[in-house]
């Protein structure tokens, strides 16, 4: 499945849509440390890596970290994240306060929705300065490509769309947020004192 997971974030347009956000670029002071939260198999790690001195991957399937380290013995050019750490995102195996900024492409919706207020409150534990989501927008699709996406998700990869926005925008106070056609881009702060 990570090998096909690779090459349809390669081939697809989607890939246009997962660009830092350019107005962004030099308005923050961005650290030296990230930490990519559902790094899977490196493809978009190169965003954080643009921007950090060091950027660590955290994945919870040993799958698509094997494809990314089988990738970087191929030379294949997914070699961004510094160090891998496999472990689920409801339970950051990291110090409070240790990690600059934290990314994530499409990782909310694969965690149950009941246990995400628990994912965000962990993002705050860890994360430093910011927290930054990027997030499909399946609910600005027509009702017939949400529902052929969704249940292509569940037959794939066995899980459903769970995003309940209103549980993100609950746990963080927002400094910015821009939109593209597909995506949503978050900056969300992790630390009051900011």
């Amino acid at each position: 499945m990570p090998d096909l997971y690779s090459i349809g974030m390669r081939l697809t347009f989607i890939g246009k849509f997962r660009k830092f956000p350019e107005q962004w670029r030099n308005k923050f002071n961005w650290g030296d440390l990230a930490l990519e939260i559902g790094c899977g198999t490196g493809e978009w790690s190169k965003i954080p890596k643009e921007k950090h001195k060091i950027v660590i991957g955290l994945e919870i399937s040993e799958e698509f970290l094997e494809t990314q380290l089988d990738c970087r013995k191929k030379s294949v050019n997914n070699d961004f994240c510094d160090h891998l750490v496999c472990a689920s995102a409801d339970f950051l195996p990291f110090r409070n306060n240790s990690i600059d900024v934290g990314y994530s492409c499409d990782v909310i919706h694969h965690i149950p929705i009941k246990r995400q207020a628990k994912f965000f409150k962990e993002c705050k534990r860890v994360i430093k300065k910011y927290y930054m989501p990027l997030e499909m927008k399946l609910y600005g699709f027509p009702l017939v490509f949400t529902t052929i996406a969704d249940e292509l998700q569940k037959r794939i990869w066995g899980y459903g769309y769970n995003y309940d926005r209103s549980i993100f925008l609950s746990s963080f106070t927002i400094r910015n947020h821009t939109k593209t056609f597909m995506y949503d881009w978050f900056i969300a702060e992790c630390s009051e004192h900011l």
